[in-house]
């Protein structure tokens, strides 16, 4: 049966109210197009068969051919940032391509630090540890020890500091001078090359020469 011209406004009102109540063009959610189909032709029968008995099979078929036509081009779910998790859904729309996301679309952060994995320089920190905006735990006086075990939280920059932020203390023993001299003695000289050369050391490891 041929739907007249006259008719095609009444179609396309069916079809877009049926889509409408079944939410295919409103949330980005509820877009597949089978599902806009049966719809409108639910819909576009019903109200066909109340106000025109002899057109309410054209009017359900003819609703669920463009529903189901505009469904599958304007109602597609999206995914604008290609994350896998459709804009509807996203917390995060705009993550950058390519980053692992969670069920709601926003960057993995496995230790949960605030951190996302993809920006993490230290992605096991413990949890509660305050950290900085490279996900490592804060060392506010740049000794190479975090604060929560610094127990010199204060060291003046570029002091050498033990396991536990706190200063390097040297006891030099058995620096002596030759009898009646100002010259150092053999062991003593030993003793200097060795406690200069564990300074450069240390220096190195703390990136400090």
């Amino acid at each position: 049966m041929i739907i007249r011209l006259k008719s095609a406004s009444k179609l396309l009102a069916l079809a877009v109210t049926a889509m409408v109540l079944n939410g295919c063009a409103v949330n980005g959610i509820t877009s597949d197009w089978r599902s806009c189909a049966i719809a409108a032709g639910v819909v576009g029968g019903g109200v066909s068969a109340s106000q025109d008995t002899d057109h309410e099979l054209a009017y359900a078929a003819g609703s669920a051919v463009v529903a189901g036509t505009l469904c599958a081009l304007f109602g597609a779910d999206k995914d604008q940032d290609l994350d896998g998790v459709v804009d509807g859904l996203d917390e995060c729309p705009n993550t950058p391509k390519g980053v692992q996301v969670d069920s709601v679309g926003c960057p993995v952060d496995s230790d949960g630090d605030g951190v996302p994995d993809y920006l993490d320089a230290c992605p096991n920190t413990p949890p509660g540890v305050e950290v900085d905006s490279k996900g490592c735990a804060l060392d506010n006086d740049g000794d190479g020890v975090p604060n929560t075990i610094d127990q010199c939280p204060n060291t003046p920059r570029g002091t050498m500091v033990d396991a536990v932020g706190c200063a390097l203390v040297t006891v030099l023993e058995n620096i002596d001078f030759e009898f009646d001299s100002a010259e150092l003695d053999s062991v003593a000289i030993i003793e200097l090359d060795l406690l200069i050369a564990r300074e450069q050391d240390l220096e190195a490891k703390h990136g400090i020469l």
